[in-house]
């Protein structure tokens, strides 16, 4: 087994896993690169970087995922929020044989309506828009019973007539069980450095992220279990919102509650499930601690941080949805996903 491309992938992520203390909660720039693209990602928690090794956009979450069974595939996917914010998502991948490799190419497009404009005093001078893209391109090949894959991403933001823009690449590796469905992945996310900021000499972070997944199918069941250790490089993402962790001592005196070490570390986790009713058809459920606690409200319960989808898959077409729960009093997204093989329409050519 020839190791060099495996060994150097690690060195990389050891490399930037230490060196790189990226914060989460709003305190980069481009966040909206945590939100998953498409319907299968979304269902399984948000993040997926070892499952949907056939599925037409879940290798934009893990370069690696690329591969010969994503040929030709052409996808489509839309996201509603609330108010007027609309995400769109759109992507083809391809098996290139003189690159012994995939390619694939996605945008991903969030615009978030319109928002009046007003002067220091509250007095109306019209509206202004707000939008953020990534544009990005990746390439894959196989290694023996190894995966690997980078994927090189032009990250955009508009606001008003602000505007930022940066250069990132994700690098990936899978491990590919020869017989049996078992696949391990590393990734490292957003590693690059900024074009432009949204104001001179103010600068953010960018979203990096080091992420360590797992997958697997026991030979019987017709289930696949995933599991994806998010921010290795960063063990405290709690946010700590001073209205809920103080409270006061017997002596009437500020205390900041800390969390747990458990509560901790399942806040790295998002864990996921694929229930394969038919090979055409497959429902998902997933769930992220970290969601569930960063958006609980006190006294209530609600489906925060748990997901749930499906995918239909009919000869060329495929069609994917998910839901994705936020509060007890609302606010979810919806997910829809539509793929379409392109072999359908050089068929109908050859039938003409």
């Amino acid at each position: 087994m020839n190791l060099k491309f495996f060994t150097l992938f690690l060195i990389l992520f050891m490399y930037f896993s230490t060196y790189i203390f990226a914060q989460i909660g709003g305190r980069n720039a481009y966040s909206f690169m945590y939100v998953p693209t498409n319907a299968f990602t979304a269902s399984l928690g948000g993040t997926n970087i070892t499952s949907g090794q056939n599925d037409s956009q879940n290798w934009t979450q893990n370069p690696a995922l690329l591969n010969e069974k994503n040929d030709k595939l052409a996808s489509f996917s839309y996201n509603r929020w609330q108010a007027d914010i609309a995400q769109y998502s759109v992507g083809y991948a391809k098996e290139i044989k003189k690159l012994k490799g995939n390619i694939g190419v996605n945008l991903q497009y969030i615009n978030y309506g319109k928002m009046e404009l007003t002067d220091p005093t509250g007095v109306s001078s019209g509206n202004f828009s707000v939008s953020d893209f990534c544009l990005s391109t990746a390439y894959s090949k196989k290694q023996d019973n190894f995966r690997f894959g980078g994927q090189l991403k032009l990250l955009g933001s508009q606001i008003e007539t602000y505007r930022a823009y940066a250069l990132v690449m994700d690098i990936g590796a899978t491990f590919i069980h020869p017989k049996n469905d078992f696949v391990v992945g590393l990734v490292l996310k957003n590693v690059g450095f900024r074009l432009k900021n949204y104001v001179e000499n103010q600068k953010s972070p960018l979203p990096f992220d080091a992420q360590l997944g797992i997958s697997f199918k026991p030979k019987y069941m017709p289930v696949r279990f995933s599991a994806v250790f998010h921010h290795l490089h960063n063990w405290q993402i709690t946010y700590f919102d001073p209205n809920l962790n103080v409270q006061l001592d017997l002596n009437g005196q500020a205390t900041t509650q800390n969390k747990t070490f458990i509560d901790e570390l399942a806040r790295h986790f998002i864990l996921g499930a694929e229930i394969l009713l038919h090979k055409n058809f497959q429902v998902n459920v997933g769930y992220n601690h970290l969601i569930n606690r960063e958006l609980r409200l006190k006294g209530l319960g609600g489906a925060r941080g748990f997901t749930a989808g499906f995918k239909l898959k009919v000869k060329d077409f495929e069609f994917g949805y998910a839901f994705n729960g936020f509060q007890a009093g609302g606010g979810s997204r919806n997910f829809i996903t539509l793929a379409v093989n392109t072999v359908f329409f050089e068929k109908k050519k050859v039938v003409e």
